[in-house]
């Protein structure tokens, strides 16, 4: 019953991450899904099964834009399957819109076969990144990664917490060069179940001591691409912040996802969206756009007028922005947004 249930809500966040601007029939499919998943297993292996094929699309997608960019940055390396779903990002009016900058060429280094006992090195620089597969709920999954330099001495390692859920584990592991200062870095992305779900994203400097770049527990939220988004190195870290969904304004399927930009300042990543204005105007105009496909459904307009209000309000144009929304949104949803406008922007200054 355990492993039904997990299936259930698996099932229900790829649908939450897959949604449209397209109304109601979202809240009915994640009920009849979880219904479906509750009663009659085989459906929840169907919907699984679209899942896998959306999420291998969109990693080929994601491999075609790493291979067309310049070299340099890391040699190629065969794509493998993960042992555990990568991060499914959200449709094009929930997420940031894929930037015209330079995208980094990271590799992705190759899984081990999915049975506990299993290893498998691959080299990242001057060091040796190997991942671990365990038992996790009969199931095997990578659950540590040691990083070794050229002696064979261990000089970081990251572990998943196994006791939150049969998918836990760590889902992806990149090697690329982001800072611009020729050292190799690691991108390890963990999958971490549990009441505060989904992932944290750790980024280390292969150099002496190893220092940590980045550590980010974006829970819903993630890592949508690298980008030189002033031209020129570092590159920005742009994905998908998730902070609405404590606010409990929507169902949590119909949560917007806000932008999310870090970049290099004194050595490590910090998170400075306000300074990327043009990240912010392209996700405003895509939320503004996907208000009138919503026809009137009040949930859909909510969850679209929120974000388009907290990304205007980043961007310091509360007033221009509502007066927009004015224009699209049905006068009760306008009159609601005024009034969780002051926890919105409580939750913005956070």
């Amino acid at each position: 019953m355990n492993t039904t249930i997990h299936q259930a809500s698996r099932t229900i966040q790829a649908l939450r991450m897959q949604h449209t601007s397209a109304g109601p029939w979202r809240a009915k499919t994640a009920v009849v899904a979880l219904l479906l998943c509750a009663f009659v297993l085989p459906a929840c292996g169907a919907t699984a099964a679209k899942t896998n094929d959306h999420a291998g699309a969109a990693a080929t997608a994601t491999n075609s834009s790493d291979a067309a960019a310049p070299a340099g940055t890391a040699t190629s390396m065969p794509t493998p399957t993960s042992t555990v779903q990568p991060r499914q990002m959200p449709a094009a009016t929930q997420g940031p819109k894929q930037s015209t900058a330079v995208i980094a060429t990271l590799t992705v280094l190759p899984t081990p076969q999915a049975t506990p006992g299993v290893s498998k090195s691959t080299s990242c620089g001057n060091y040796t990144v190997t991942q671990y597969v365990t038992n996790v709920l009969n199931t095997g999954r990578v659950t540590r990664v040691s990083i070794t330099d050229g002696q064979g001495h261990e000089v970081k390692q990251f572990t998943a917490d196994t006791t939150q859920g049969a998918m836990v584990g760590i889902t992806r592991v990149r090697c690329g060069e982001l800072t611009g200062d020729g050292v190799p870095d690691v991108i390890v992305e963990t999958y971490t179940g549990g009441a505060n779900c989904c992932f944290v994203y750790d980024i280390v400097a292969l150099q002496t001591g190893v220092p940590s770049l980045l550590h980010w527990d974006a829970r819903k939220g993630g890592i949508k691409e690298f980008a030189l988004l002033a031209g020129k190195p570092p590159y920005q870290i742009v994905g998908v912040d998730d902070r609405l969904a404590d606010l409990d304004l929507v169902p949590l399927y119909a949560t917007p996802d806000l932008p999310v930009v870090f970049t290099l300042r004194n050595g490590t990543y910090v998170q400075a969206t306000q300074d990327y204005p043009k990240v912010l105007r392209e996700n405003l105009a895509e939320a503004l756009q996907a208000i009138p496909p919503c026809n009137q459904d009040e949930t859909c307009e909510r969850s679209q007028a929120v974000r388009a209000y907290a990304i205007g309000h980043w961007l310091g144009e509360d007033a221009s922005t509502l007066t927009r929304l004015k224009a699209l949104v049905s006068p009760a949803v306008y009159s609601w947004l005024g009034g969780v406008r002051d926890k919105v922007d409580k939750a913005l200054a956070g």
